[in-house]
């Protein structure tokens, strides 16, 4: 396994693990569930981060800018009404 793959997986999993703990940060049933699954939650975003810029940085994981027109009409897909 080289270094890119092993950063898609970790990349992957830590997408996952925040997936996980929004939902269990949704759920918690009293504020010391809570508290930790929101901390928890933040590390794991941060972590989820740091992997992005180190894949970013080593030219693994390119990010194409976004046309105007689609950056308009995602606007409007997401606006409150």
């Amino acid at each position: 396994m080289n270094d890119k793959m092993l950063l898609e997986e970790l990349l992957c999993f830590e997408k996952n693990l925040c997936d996980i703990y929004m939902h269990a940060t949704i759920e918690s049933s009293n504020d010391f569930m809570f508290d930790n699954f929101i901390e928890n939650l933040e590390q794991t975003l941060n972590n989820q981060h740091i992997v992005y810029k180190i894949m970013e940085n080593a030219n693994y994981y390119q990010v194409e800018k976004a046309k105007k027109e689609n950056i308009k009409k995602a606007q409007q897909k997401f606006q409150c009404k």
